[in-house]
């Protein structure tokens, strides 16, 4: 729907909500927006759907891009702030089935018009030599274009410079990224994955240019994160272990002697893991 019809009908009932005090149908509105901004982000970035069959929350969906763009580029997609916005307002508007003050109604539209305003760009366009060289630097990557390609010794005396050139650069574009998203510098990072992969692979003499650029990126959970997961699944477990042998030593004070080393043993585990996953896990 054209965008300009979209924000005449939203002045409509706002001014409709005003009238009634009742913020509902504005509040689901905001998230029918939302939900399908974040569908058309995630077909544009490559990602598989947002599992509403399971109820994937969108703040979940929008994590998820987070951690796979993170995991590849060392970017965040979606600012903090916004998905700590979008947490607040989903789980709050669950909770009360769409009966949410007009404070949190602004924030959720406040929300969609910033994501509105983010260049996302389309990961299944196909990856172009041309850009490739653009990327960089016309004169030290110029063995990279067909009519410029260079004999194979020279090309490896070549290869650690422009290694190192490239890291830099990718430093460069994450900052720029993390700081403020854009489409074009996005591109950019990605063809420069693909040129550290090339450099990096031994017994290569060239890059291939082939594919799109979603090829490029790897939409698996990082292990670091499912590691994280592990540790918390093995705090609660032994939480809730030493939780359950607590009651039962409270109500049968004749299992202390039975049960006293045990839960000293779980509740250590429990807190041991628990203070991993905060130290290195927290935030993921």
């Amino acid at each position: 729907m054209n965008e300009t019809i979209i924000d005449s009908k939203l002045k409509h009932l706002i001014q409709v909500c005003k009238e009634t005090q009742n913020y509902k149908k504005l509040a689901v509105s905001g998230f029918i927006l939302i939900s399908n901004k974040m569908d058309e982000m995630g077909i544009r970035l490559g990602l598989r759907p947002r599992n509403k069959e399971k109820d994937e929350m969108l703040f979940e969906y929008m994590k998820l891009i987070n951690d796979v763009f993170m995991t590849n580029l060392k970017i965040h997609i979606f600012k903090q702030e916004r998905l700590e916005t979008l947490k607040q307002c989903e789980t709050l508007f669950l909770r009360k089935k769409g009966d949410v003050p007009y404070n949190y109604v602004k924030k959720i539209f406040l929300l969609y018009y910033e994501l509105r305003k983010l260049d996302i760009p389309n990961l299944h366009e196909q990856l172009k030599e041309d850009n490739l060289i653009k990327t960089t630097n016309a004169n030290l990557f110029s063995f990279l274009s067909p009519k410029g390609r260079q004999k194979k010794n020279d090309t490896n005396k070549l290869r650690p410079l422009i290694l190192h050139k490239v890291r830099e650069k990718e430093i460069a574009l994450r900052e720029t990224l993390n700081y403020d998203f854009n489409a074009k510098t996005f591109e950019q990072a990605i063809y420069l994955k693909k040129i550290k992969k090339g450099l990096e692979e031994n017994g290569k003499h060239k890059i291939v240019i082939q594919g799109a650029l979603k090829d490029n990126i790897n939409y698996q959970l990082s292990l670091k994160s499912i590691l994280g997961y592990f540790i918390l699944g093995v705090f609660l477990v032994a939480f809730c272990f030493g939780f359950v042998v607590l009651i039962e030593m409270m109500l049968f004070p004749f299992t202390v002697g039975i049960f006293g080393l045990s839960i000293l043993l779980l509740f250590g585990v429990a807190a041991l893991f628990l203070i991993l996953y905060w130290q290195n896990f927290r935030g993921e």
